[in-house]
């Protein structure tokens, strides 16, 4: 019985382990692209008008009351067991206070202490707030649970003092495993307690070296961080703490896949495989960016929602794009390239014609490209004239890739030298008019050939050959250069 205590202890250790970044690479995207973008897009028919996308169906897909109660009554403790490590986001859900009610219970009244062990085990993350609780099961008669619990005093912050003195006398216990997991526990809470103080203070790059070291920690320190977040009256210390924790949450979302196919299909480049981002840091993430008072913590919470990829920060990056600190516009913009959602069609559309940082303006033409909307595409084509070639060259890949018939005779005029200045938008510009392999494009295409910049030669070459035009590109290029 004790082994098995130690089997559950392991499990509900397991549950939280942070996914973080695998070492599996990508097929070549010319042998699979195909069938990768198929996949998405099929994923994509999955979540329909109205509806959340799967990734937001997972998340929110907590087991409500009734149905913890019915399954905890089973005469199976292994079946007792196996719920309480599945009930994790429940403890965050909309019943959380009956439901860490009823875990409560079982922590203290299951006649087996490897549900015992389990239920103490998923109340880990808990620790502060039930200090009591957790400390009565340290006295437990199981090993086990004594066990159990010694790892979750690790994660007491507030109450660390009383934890301290609880788990040095665990040293002392009878059984070894519980004295090594107080050791472990011990160490654990010293130097994660140490590290989040040291955030934000920046002799001898102390901030910088603390949260390296926090990062490299894994899932241990993301409870720490948000009570550290929800806290501290030191600016510096949440921005290096926010910025930790989105880095130890990060992962592959959906859309990053598909970005990353689309970028692989421009650069030639392969893209590591990834686990899937972890969503605990989301909430404090908004409400950081909803309402802290200094702007780079803003900044930093607007980019790790973007990276964590949950579609519960949309109306708040939405509303940090009339922020009045240019950064975390900046930084909700491109973090809205990652959360496509039509609902911020009309703010990223004012963005794209009023915004005064052109960075700002670029990342809100992409974020509107990827949303691939008729509404999108028309908010997209005057950023064609914009003044800044930054957003005129974002107009034009977005507007290529979304393939939208309105949008080709403005691209046209945008691969002339006459009418565009920069070389780089008119590269960009031939590359999305030849994605529309369009037959009235050839004269534009045509002249392109004596662009005075290589690039706009090259891709007009291609286009014009995906058009079939095989003959006459050669016989062009090889005739002396005219009017350039």
């Amino acid at each position: 019985m004790k082994h098995l205590s130690m089997l559950a202890i392991l499990a509900v250790a397991a549950y939280a382990v942070l996914f973080g970044a695998g070492c599996i690479k990508v097929p070549a995207l010319h042998d699979h692209e195909h069938k990768a973008e198929t996949e998405h897009e099929g994923e994509e028919a999955k979540a329909k008008p109205g509806e959340k996308p799967p990734e937001e169906e997972r998340e929110s897909a907590v087991m409500g009351l009734s149905k913890a109660k019915q399954a905890l009554a089973s005469d199976d403790p292994a079946r007792r067991a196996d719920v309480l490590g599945r009930l994790g986001p429940s403890l965050y859900g909309p019943e959380k206070t009956e439901i860490r009610k009823l875990v409560l219970k079982v922590a203290r009244e299951d006649k087996d202490p490897t549900v015992r062990a389990a239920a103490v085990g998923i109340l880990a993350p808990l620790a502060d707030e039930l200090f009591q609780d957790i400390l009565r099961a340290s006295r437990d008669p199981d090993a086990g649970v004594r066990a159990a619990a010694a790892h979750a005093l690790g994660n007491c912050i507030e109450e660390s003092g009383r934890a301290l003195v609880r788990m040095k006398q665990l040293l002392k216990d009878p059984a070894p495993s519980v004295q090594r997991v107080a050791q472990e526990s011990i160490i654990g809470l010293t130097d994660t307690n140490r590290l989040i103080a040291g955030l934000g203070q920046f002799e001898h790059d102390q901030s910088a070296r603390f949260a390296i070291q926090l990062a490299v920690s894994g899932d241990k320190v993301i409870e720490p961080l948000i009570r550290m977040l929800n806290t501290s009256q030191n600016p510096r210390q949440r921005e290096a703490g926010a910025t930790v924790l989105w880095t130890v949450c990060t992962g592959e979302t959906r859309q990053e896949r598909k970005y990353a196919l689309w970028g692989q299909a421009e650069q030639f480049h392969q893209t590591p495989e990834r686990r899937p981002a972890n969503p605990k840091a989301v909430p404090i993430l908004i409400k950081l960016l909803n309402s802290d008072p200094d702007a780079r913590v803003r900044e930093t919470a607007a980019q790790g929602l973007g990276h964590l990829g949950d579609y519960r920060a949309v109306p708040a990056l939405i509303k940090a794009l009339s922020d009045p600190a240019e950064p975390v516009r900046r930084r909700a913009s491109s973090a809205l390239v990652l959360l496509p959602d039509e609902r911020a069609i009309p703010a990223l559309a004012r963005r794209v014609r009023e915004d005064e940082s052109p960075a700002v303006r670029a990342n809100a033409a992409e974020a509107l490209g990827w949303i691939k909307s008729e509404k999108a595409v028309e908010a997209i084509i005057p950023a064609l004239e914009d003044p800044d070639a930054w957003v005129r060259r974002s107009a034009a890949m977005q507007l290529g890739r979304v393939g939208d018939r309105r949008a080709l005779l403005p691209l046209v005029e945008r691969t002339d030298k006459k009418k565009e200045p920069d070389p780089d938008v008119r590269w960009e510009a031939v590359k999305a008019v030849a994605a529309f392999e369009d037959i009235s494009t050839k004269p534009a295409l045509m002249a392109c050939l004596n662009d005075p910049a290589a690039p706009v030669q090259h891709a007009a070459e291609m286009a014009l050959r995906k058009l079939g035009y095989h003959r006459a590109v050669t016989e062009l290029k090889t005739m002396p250069s005219q009017g350039s």
